[in-house]
């Protein structure tokens, strides 16, 4: 093979490895399709993990997301001691160890120099389309594919079943605002907030108006910290905007004005009020509470909660167990206690140790702007008050690991620009993988 042909098949590995890597996002939305792409990259990291280990331990950005997975994962294990239901947490602690290998997978496919732009820029566009796909259906009742809005909830291409798009859009919008915010003219970063906040708030989702507030907040922060004043007339136009759009959603949709009405019952003051605005997740919290009392430790099993519902809700009370057939709540509903009731103080500790990885990198990376987008991301779905899926369920955690594996592999800049042997020796997707 001549030195060119061999140039130009590492080249086609290369993009065929991002384009694999782009493609659980572009699949996401449609049922668990997104499982074959996650399963091949989880094959191909395994694979490199076996051929490349010594040297891949020499790159930072691995140790970080080693810590990270481990900090998750190992609670899991221990809390297969006195599982509630040791079958369903075996399961679940097998299947989340797929997020390590196919992590692996992504960090060494954005090895390659300028793959993490051309990444970035394929999410953005991917997530354009999400959002003109969204706007349609709200302009004509469906998307492009004929889906229509599942309980007047804005849902684009996730279907008609269950409204999804207002958790995971906002989740992984700052690889969209990220993008424009480097590449659009400012007027143009303006329609973008005014119709991500329209469709986010359409979606109906309380937690993600929470992550999207968030993720504004945070990058608003970053902007003015950049560009000090010159930046704040635009931002307050964006503001203005994006207000007004959502009061106009709020004339024109009885479904989301009465889903505002029903949140601003939260702000009364008393435990009723919130647990009418959180669609009774304070009853939820409460079970969960009981749990991490009776089991401190280590949980009662990862994804055992819902078996372990009936046991722990007040029967009186309690609106998700009035009929015998009733099992309750899948997942408690708030981060911090679906980590604590089914893996206890120890997957707590995992937690916070995690969540203190993540804000040292950030405070110590010299390259913040190409780790803002992904930085942002980990504020989302990892906000210890996030309220959406629970942590071990399939999909999330895919998609959560997922973006972490993105923000690990955003380190990179570091060790191309410092350690130019690492970033140039062998790379084992194109040397090994074969």
């Amino acid at each position: 093979m001549s030195i060119l042909a061999k140039i130009n098949s590492v080249q086609a590995r290369n993009q065929g490895a991002l384009l694999l890597v782009a493609s659980f996002l572009v699949l996401f939305p449609f049922r668990r399709f997104w499982e074959i792409p996650f399963a091949l990259m989880a094959l191909l990291g395994l694979l490199i993990l076996v051929v490349q280990v010594r040297h891949l331990w020499q790159r930072p950005e691995i140790k970080i997301f080693t810590l990270i997975f481990a900090a998750f994962w190992l609670p899991m294990l221990i809390s297969l001691l006195g599982a509630v239901n040791p079958e369903r947490s075996l399961t679940t602690t097998l299947a989340f160890a797929r997020l390590y290998p196919a992590g692996i997978f992504i960090m060494v496919t954005l090895a390659t120099p300028g793959a993490a732009e051309k990444l970035l820029r394929i999410c953005a566009w991917v997530l354009l389309v999400w959002v003109a796909d969204a706007l349609l259906q709200i302009a004509t009742g469906t998307n492009i594919l004929g889906y229509t809005a599942p309980g007047g909830r804005i849902n684009g291409f996730f279907g008609s079943l269950r409204p999804e798009l207002g958790v995971y859009l906002p989740a992984i919008s700052p690889l969209l605002l990220v993008y424009a915010r480097r590449f659009w003219p400012p007027i143009l970063q303006i329609g973008l907030v005014v119709a991500l906040t329209l469709v986010v708030f359409m979606a109906g989702s309380r937690n993600g108006w929470i992550m999207f507030a968030l993720v504004l907040a945070g990058l608003a922060a970053w902007i003015v910290w950049q560009e000090k004043k010159p930046i704040l007339p635009w931002l307050a136009l964006a503001a203005l905007l994006a207000i007004g759009s959502l009061v106009g959603a709020y004339s024109l949709s009885q479904t989301f004005a009465n889903r505002v009405d029903v949140s601003l019952t939260a702000f009364r003051g008393d435990v009723e009020s919130l647990n009418v605005a959180s669609a009774q997740r304070v009853t939820i919290w409460q079970t969960a509470g009981r749990m991490l009392a009776d089991h401190p430790v280590n949980g009662i099993g990862a994804r055992g909660f819902r078996y372990a519902y009936r046991d722990y809700a007040d029967p009186d009370k309690d609106p998700f167990i009035q009929n015998p057939n009733d099992l309750g709540a899948t997942h408690p509903h708030l981060l911090i206690l679906d980590i604590g009731a089914e893996t206890g103080m120890i997957g707590l500790a995992g937690f916070v140790f995690a969540l203190a990885i993540l804000i040292r990198t950030w405070r110590q990376s010299r390259y913040r702007l190409h780790l803002l987008p992904y930085a942002l991301v980990m504020l989302a779905v990892f906000f210890p008050f996030n309220t959406s899926y629970a942590i071990y369920a399939s999909d999330w955690s895919a998609f959560c690991f997922w973006l972490t594996a993105l923000f690990c592999a955003s380190t990179m800049k570091y060790i191309i620009q410092t350690q130019p042997d690492l970033a140039t020796g062998p790379n084992p997707l194109s040397e090994q993988v074969r």
